[in-house]
């Protein structure tokens, strides 16, 4: 089923932007998403692969994306709770990090972050101590790891604090304090390294990148620096994505690659051009380097009725030819809301994704790596689609 899209290139045409906005707004909303989801679905992806400018049709596009009820991922998968102490009722699970254990390939080390605060219905925080609701926000980040086994998603071992020896100047009056969405991955020496973010430990009153070594045998986070980003000191860096050995993708639209370099700063020394609408991406989990591609997670963020509403996408970049090869169609794990995933991992056909939910739970979801590629939308005109396939379904 094609799109009418002509209406909305048409330079002769005397409608306004904003009047041809709201009639293609109705007649994808109300006339050809009730009849023709899924197809409208990925030409919807397919034009904005294709749009360099227009930004108006970009916003709607991005919207109606939004606005499609996508099958969750809980319709086609299995599903679990991670692991976690419970011991102190202030803190709840969040955002789960995981790594293949450098000790044994067949157990994932999973890092658990615990929050004392909740997200309201309308957005607020508030924060827990003691069992009582404080007057004042002032909320405080945990972490906790454990073993998993990679075919069983069963716990290994039992689960143990991580503490944090850093000798960086810490800050007693920081919104949060301690170390959030803490992402890990490999050491080269054969270890395990993470990065994550902080505020109180960060040089600025801003949220900052912070990396350092996670040493599972001491349960302690050491070793740590507190990066800079690479142009103007913005208000917020929280969403880089690491690709590999001191390399961490910034952003997305051009994607810009870069190391850490003098006075700890990331410099940006490769760019890639992308689509419009990959500037509504974010990174999520840190690259894995599965069959010769880099794969990450993604996410965007819209705010309908004033509320956040997360979606997020599966991305494959050929990091050799310096191509995106494809993303997924957005999808959402349970529903569209506050959603955030920071683990991914490719095993035996099947893709593992941890999430949390508000900031308050901490999940699982795996499902079939075809599942992903029917809803993949290729962006490299030189791959060949079905030597990728063949490649791509011959399991580990």
């Amino acid at each position: 089923m094609g799109m009418p899209i002509g209406i909305w290139t048409r330079k002769e045409s005397v409608m306004n932007h904003e009047a041809r906005y709201l009639f293609c707004r109705f007649l994808l909303k109300d006339v050809f998403f009730r009849k023709f989801p899924g197809a409208i679905m990925k030409t919807i992806m397919r034009t904005m692969m294709r749009l360099k400018e227009k930004p108006w049709i970009h916003c709607l596009l991005n919207e109606m994306l939004v606005m499609v009820k996508s099958k969750a991922m809980k319709d086609v998968s299995e599903t679990g709770d991670v692991l976690c102490s419970r011991e102190n009722r202030d803190y709840v699970p969040s955002s789960s990090g995981l790594v293949v254990f450098p000790d044994n390939p067949k157990w994932y080390l999973v890092n658990v972050r615990k929050v004392n605060y909740r997200i309201q219905e309308n957005g607020s925080y508030i924060s827990i101590v003691n069992g009582a609701i404080t007057p004042h926000y002032n909320g405080m980040t945990r972490n906790e790891f454990y073993l998993m086994d990679r075919d069983t998603l069963e716990p290994v071992s039992p689960v143990r604090p991580m503490k944090e020896d850093i000798s960086l100047r810490r800050e007693e009056e920081r919104a949060i304090m301690g170390l959030e969405d803490v992402r890990l991955m490999p050491d080269v020496g054969g270890g395990v390294d993470f990065y994550g973010i902080t505020r109180e430990f960060s040089y600025t009153s801003a949220i900052r990148i912070i990396r350092g070594t996670y040493d599972i045998k001491k349960g302690v986070f050491c070793d740590t620096t507190v990066f800079r980003p690479p142009y103007e000191e913005n208000s917020c860096e929280k969403n880089w994505s690491w690709c590999g050995k001191n390399r961490y993708i910034y952003r997305w639209h051009p994607i810009e690659i870069g190391s850490i370099g003098d006075q700890d700063r990331l410099v940006i020394d490769e760019r890639i051009e992308t689509p419009l609408f990959f500037n509504e991406f974010r990174g999520s989990s840190a690259g894995i380097m599965w069959k010769g591609y880099m794969w990450f997670s993604l996410h965007s963020v819209s705010f309908i009725e004033g509320r956040r509403k997360y979606i997020h996408y599966l991305i494959v970049l050929d990091m050799n030819r310096k191509k995106v090869v494809g993303v997924t169609l957005p999808f959402c794990f349970e529903d569209i809301q506050i959603e955030y995933s920071i683990g991914l991992d490719i095993y035996k056909g099947r893709v593992l994704m941890l999430y949390s939910t508000r900031d308050s739970t901490s999940k699982y979801v795996r499902f079939p790596l075809q599942h992903a590629l029917e809803n993949f939308c290729f962006l490299d005109p030189h791959v060949n689609k079905s030597a990728f396939y063949q490649h791509i379904y011959t399991h580990e």
